[in-house]
């Protein structure tokens, strides 16, 4: 067995059998459009671990609202799991769009938090969308949602997280926490960025 850290891998960016997103569990730390009017820090406990760090999105009374990262790294071509966990608010949906920067290849997934359902899923580009899910997570409103998708580009990607369907200009908010983007082809098991820029057992 040896320990190794994923950092010696990709041109200094973690390997892609890890978390590819940074400040996955502080979204207060991503970008926003102008009129998602906050993105508040540690408002209700996490559905992992039950410590006081999920964050609270709140819109203002518009379309297309988000909030985003733009350096994901998708450095190799292949099929990602793209996953987040929700809790309900004032807002009962939320929609996740992940794919290339430039928005011409994407997979998106529109999802009913209050009813555990999968509203739409569809692709753009040459993405292909494999799968959509939802899932209740304990017995308190959280849910883990998830999109996987095969991608032909291997350069920086952009996730975005919209509060309620994404085309809907209701005001309101949601809870958010877990971020997660790793090359696999089955949903994996919540590992927050921190974790996998650390060290990995690996047995030959």
């Amino acid at each position: 067995t040896i320990d190794m850290q994923d950092r010696i891998f990709s041109d200094n960016d973690i390997h892609s059998w890890g978390n590819q997103v940074p400040d996955s569990e502080a979204l207060d730390n991503w970008s926003k459009t102008g009129n998602i009017a906050t993105v508040t820090a540690n408002q209700i406990a996490n559905p992992i671990n039950g410590q006081v760090t999920a964050d609270l999105i709140q819109k203002n009374a518009y379309a297309y609202q988000r909030v985003y990262r733009t350096d994901i790294p998708n450095n190799e071509i292949g099929t990602y799991v793209v996953s987040l966990y929700v809790k309900s608010n004032t807002l009962s949906a939320v929609t996740i769009v992940y794919g290339k920067a430039d928005a011409s290849e994407s997979v998106i997934g529109v999802f009913n938090i209050g009813t555990s359902s999968v509203i739409s899923a569809y692709k753009t580009g040459s993405a292909t969308l494999i799968s959509r899910s939802i899932d209740a997570v304990g017995t308190d409103g959280w849910h883990r949602i998830n999109i996987i998708g095969t991608f032909t580009f291997n350069t920086t990607a952009r996730f975005n997280i919209y509060p309620d369907e994404w085309q809907n200009a209701n005001a309101g908010s949601i809870y958010v926490w877990g971020a997660q983007v790793q090359k696999t082809t089955t949903l994996p098991s919540y590992e927050s960025y921190v974790n996998s820029t650390g060290t990995k057992a690996i047995t030959f």
